[in-house]
This record gives C-alpha cells, structure tokens and sequence, in this order.
C-alpha cells in the first residue's frame, strides 16, 4: 500500500542521525524530543522543508508502482493494454484493425490472454462469457432406430456434427419510411466477432452455424 507524502516525510525525518549538529527536535516528526532538548512538529526545521520534495518524490513513485499492479490484469490495463496486445501479437480475426472501445480492447485481450483450449459446450460458452455477450448452443444427436418417436424430427449422421450458436441482434436498424434515400439498405445489423472466434477454436470436424435474435422482445 502506498503512503502519503506526509507520512513518507515523517519516516524520513525520523531516520535522520542524533546530535548537536542535526536540529533533530525541529526536524523529527510529531514533537520529537532533540538532542538538546528542544520540541517542535515536523517540517519546522530548514532541512524538513529541504527533505520534503525528496518525500513527495518517493510518495508518487510508491502510487505509482501501487498503480501498475492493477495493470496486470487486461481487463483493468489502461497504460499497458498497448504493450499486452503487441505480446499478443495481431488478433487473427482483425480486430486490432477495427478501433473497438477500451472496454472491448480489454475484454478481447483477455479472452486471448487466459484462452486455454477446449471443445466443449461449456468451454465456448465461458469464451463469450469473457466477451460479455451471452449465447446459447445447441446440438444434434443422429437419429438411431428404435430410440424415435412420432413427429421427432429426423437428424442424419452429419447433421450431428453441426452446433448452433445462438447470439443476441446487437446493433440493428430498420429503415422506415420517409428517412430513406436511393441506394439507402432497408435492414442493416452488425454481426458478432465471435462468429470468427468461435469458428477458428471449434473442433476440425465440426461446423458451427450462428443464429441471431432480438433478445429485447
């Protein structure tokens, strides 16, 4: 934890030597009794007020080491966040090249730092859950003989290969009538980067398909 210029000050008078020569009863902290018998309060003396920009220095140089450790971790990184995404070197789904918000440069970051690997329902779910965007998945299992029943729907060997993943609309606007100009798109919405991400961790002999929908109805 770091400590205010005030209290580095006092340490430091405090530690300096005793004798005649030091005025150590103007110079010590909080009333100190001198060599020579003399009291007073911290900062009083000519050398207290020369020690005071040297306390000042060491204090903000303790806040900001005590500052750096929250740098550590990239969804709290502000100053460090460039150097975290260099070591991670350019996002494969180039995203570095599309000026996201610190937020989402934070988010995208450590999904990519603690990014392990893994093939399961819950393991892509936890890599949305890092992005903040929550998804659903759902599977098929390839209809067997014996184990259907009335109106099941049938589901063939490949089939059971596909997962769908169920994201919400995002960003998305409908025209309407009187603001649009030629050549203007009637529906327009911005798909997930997670399409890409999802995509490049999912298991070879796997193909994931993405779904969107208006979660706010």
């Amino acid at each position: 934890m770091s400590r205010s210029a005030d209290q580095v000050h006092a340490e430091v008078l405090s530690l300096l030597p005793r004798g005649a020569a030091w005025p150590a009863g103007d110079a010590r902290a909080s009333g100190g009794t001198g060599a020579a018998g003399s009291t007073g309060a911290a900062g009083s003396s000519l050398l207290a007020a020369v020690l005071r920009p040297l306390a000042e220095g060491i204090a903000e140089v303790e806040a900001a080491a005590e500052a750096m450790m929250a740098e550590v971790d990239p969804r709290r990184a502000t100053v460090m966040l460039p150097d975290v995404e260099r070591l991670l070197g350019p996002d494969p789904c180039g995203r570095n090249t599309t000026a996201p918000s610190l937020d989402e440069r934070r988010r995208i970051a450590h999904a990519r730092y603690t990014a392990r690997g893994g093939a399961s329902r819950s393991y892509f779910l936890g890599v949305a859950t890092k992005r903040g965007t929550p998804i659903s998945i759902t599977s098929l299992i390839a209809s067997q003989a014996g184990l259907l029943a009335a109106g099941d729907e049938l589901v063939g060997i490949g089939e059971a290969f596909v997962f769908s993943v169920t994201l919400p609309l995002g960003s998305w606007k409908v025209a309407e009538a009187g603001e649009l100009a030629a050549g203007d798109l009637i529906y327009t919405f911005e798909p997930s980067d997670l399409e890409c991400e999802i995509g490049r961790l999912r298991p070879a002999h796997t193909e994931a398909v993405f779904t969107y929908a208006d979660t706010s109805t």
